[in-house]
Order: structure tokens, then sequence, then C-alpha cells
């Protein structure tokens, strides 16, 4: 049986994975630039065995690419693959909102509309990653 992850917690390497990747989407690590696993657990002030385990995270959704003694790079950017991306997401993105807002609460509804920012946020947060963990459930089981 499944226990559920508390709303918010996550693991060292969870954690490693979601800020790496916010540098490579704005670019702050840009396509091409070496992947320097010092600076990084540095930055993040998270240990070496979590930045690995996001990189090779990262290795597999092809955001970067470990060359065997040269190092870790930030995989370049196609843009005919970005532009297919990028449409493929607003559809995906727009659904699981619709999904998410269905699922919502009164109470869910009340503090949102009420405007508490960062608790509207983990509430939809909260729908919206069960909502990609049905989506990987059903791609895994094909």
């Amino acid at each position: 049986m499944a226990v559920a992850e508390p709303v918010g917690v996550r693991s060292q390497s969870e954690e490693a994975y979601a800020r790496i990747l916010e540098r490579i989407v704005s670019l702050e690590m840009p396509p091409g630039s070496v992947v320097n696993e010092a600076r990084l657990r540095d930055d993040l002030r998270i240990g070496r065995t979590p930045i690995r385990e996001a990189l090779q995270r990262l290795a597999r959704e092809n955001l970067v690419r470990s060359i065997p003694h040269r190092g870790t790079f930030v995989t370049d950017v196609n843009i005919t693959d970005l532009a297919r991306i990028t449409e493929v997401r607003v559809v995906l993105e727009a659904h699981a909102a619709r999904l998410a807002a269905e699922k919502l609460t009164t109470a869910d509804r009340e503090a949102i509309l009420a405007g508490e920012g960062d608790h509207a946020d983990d509430i939809m947060r909260r729908h919206v990653t069960g909502f990609e963990r049905e989506i990987r459930k059903v791609l895994v089981e094909r």
C-alpha cells in the first residue's frame, strides 16, 4: 500500500532536481554550458548524492548530457523540438489546471478567492501534482 507524501515535503534529490531544472529552463545554465557539481552543491546547499541523482534524472529527460572523462553539459536546444514541446505543454497545462480546479474543495476555493497567495499556490500545486502522477501512472502502464 502506497503512503501519500505530505504536501510540500520533498527529498533532497527532488529539491535538487527542481532547482537545477529551474536554472536550465530560465537559461541561468545556458545550453552547452558545463554543469559544475561543486558549484551546485555550494549554491543549493545540497549534498553530492542528491545532486548526482538529480543530474541522472535530468539526463534521462535529455536536459543534460554526461560525457565520460569530460563532464556533464546542459543539452543544446533544438528550436523545432522546443516549439513542439511548447504546443503540447500549453494543452496539457490548461487541462491540468481545469482538472485541478474541478477537484478543489469549498475551503480551497475560498482561500484562493481570498487571495491567500502562498496557500493558493500550495493548493493548486497539490492538485496539479496529483494529476501529473496520474499521467505518469497511465504512461507506465502502457
